[in-house]
């Protein structure tokens, strides 16, 4: 319906001399389907716990309500079956006064409770047994939040510290490995 609608515009607006408003008018037709979601301009650094097998974290900093992250954790245990959820604490509260009130009269009644997300924090830790299980939690707990997040696999080999000499190694591999691509691409 709106692209036939946009084509009648388009086509009264063919007849008229002035190109100006037609592209200015098919211009704001158009910016009503724009992605409202853009992509991350930098990259987040995130502080891994790693303290279960599943981790949510943040990508954007913001406020949740209370409310909202209750709904993502009954969304997790759903999903999972599993009761080891842990989550962030609510403790920022926010006052609302009521509506019809004059100004003045002090501060406002507690409305809610939220939890600060800062970009790269932990959200949510949970157990799973199946990743499937998971990713389907992970994509209800996505919609329920009104920040951008992204879910970690705890990792199955422990973190290792690199000594002098593997560093100088690995180096030398890299190099040898990039000039022998080069010479690929060259020949």
């Amino acid at each position: 319906m709106f692209v036939h609608n946009s084509i009648k515009v388009a086509n009264c607006l063919r007849s008229s001399t002035d190109l100006l408003y037609r592209n200015l008018l098919l211009g704001c037709l158009q910016a009503r389907f724009i992605n409202l979601k853009p992509k991350l301009k930098e990259f987040i650094h995130c502080d891994y716990v790693d303290s279960m097998d599943y981790g949510i974290y943040a990508l954007t900093t913001g406020y949740i309500k209370e409310s909202a992250m209750e709904a993502a954790r009954v969304a997790i245990i759903r999903k999972t079956k599993s009761r080891q959820v842990n989550k962030i604490v609510s403790e920022s509260p926010f006052t609302k006064k009521p509506l019809g009130t004059r100004m003045g009269k002090g501060k406002g009644k507690l409305d809610y409770w939220a939890s600060s997300a800062v970009a790269g924090q932990w959200l949510f830790e949970f157990n799973c047994d199946n990743e499937l299980m998971a990713k389907e939690a992970f994509n209800q707990v996505s919609k329920k939040l009104p920040v951008r997040v992204h879910l970690r696999k705890r990792p199955i080999e422990p973190k290792q510290v690199l000594h002098g000499d593997r560093l100088i190694n690995m180096f030398q591999n890299d190099k040898e490995r990039t000039k022998r691509l080069q010479g690929e691409i060259e020949v």
